[in-house]
This record gives structure tokens, C-alpha cells and sequence, in this order.
């Protein structure tokens, strides 16, 4: 279960790393996370956000392998096999903030982690 966990983690932040590595300016983005059935809430990250940069891109590791991604209109769905399992993404965007889930399978066991963000409207500039 300890591994699931840091699969799911490791997911998330393939996930979001397209928002991070891109130097540009952009906003804040508070940004929350659940695991359900997890005794602990996880803290909500603050999160400096490219401008244009959508929601829930799949994994630039290429150790991954994208097996499937659509997007329509500000809905991103993608599933892609990675070294320690399988994840499979479904977000929706709009400018105010997003939600979307993320199930990750990995040694026989599935988790599903929800995912929210809130454009705080703050305006950073990405320091990567």
C-alpha cells in the first residue's frame, strides 16, 4: 500500500509537471488533493502556474507510455503505463480553477485520488 501511495504522489507531480518546469509568468494555483479511505487530508500546495497551461496533462516521463489521450473542449483524459503501474486521468478546466480524478493501479491494488485547483489570481513568475 506504502508503494501505491508514492506511485499515486509520483503521478501527480508527472501530472502537474508541465505546469513547473515551463519559465514563464503565470498565477498561483491552490491546489488540493484526497485520497479516500487515507486517515490523513493531505495540505493544499501553492503552485505558480504558466499562463495557458491546461489542467491534467499527461505524464512527460519517458518511462511512460501515453496509451490513449483526448481532449475536448476544457475536459484532458489520458491513460498511460508507467514503470510502477497504470494511471488513468480525467480533468476539467476553466480559467477560475479545475477538478478531476486520477486512478492509479500498481501492484494488484487501485487508488483513486481527487484533485481540485483554485486560480487565486496572484500573479508569479515560474522559477524553473
Amino acid at each position: 500500500m506504502r508503494s501505491t501511495i508514492k506511485f499515486v504522489l509520483a503521478g501527480l507531480a508527472i501530472a502537474t509537471s508541465g505546469w513547473v518546469l515551463a519559465a514563464k509568468p503565470g498565477k498561483v494555483w491552490e491546489m488540493k488533493m484526497e485520497l479516500p479511505g487515507m486517515p490523513m487530508a493531505m495540505p493544499a500546495q501553492q503552485v505558480c502556474v504558466p499562463d495557458g497551461t491546461p489542467a491534467g496533462s499527461a505524464p512527460s516521463d519517458p518511462k511512460c507510455q501515453i496509451l490513449d489521450q483526448k481532449q475536448s473542449g476544457n475536459r484532458v483524459q489520458w491513460k498511460a503505463k508507467c514503470p510502477d503501474g497504470l494511471m488513468e486521468a480525467d480533468f476539467t478546466s476553466s480559467p477560475a480553477g479545475y477538478s478531476g480524478t486520477m486512478k492509479t493501479t500498481s501492484e494488484g491494488q487501485t487508488m483513486i485520488m481527487k484533485a481540485a485547483g483554485t486560480n487565486t489570481g496572484k500573479a508569479c513568475q515560474s522559477p524553473y
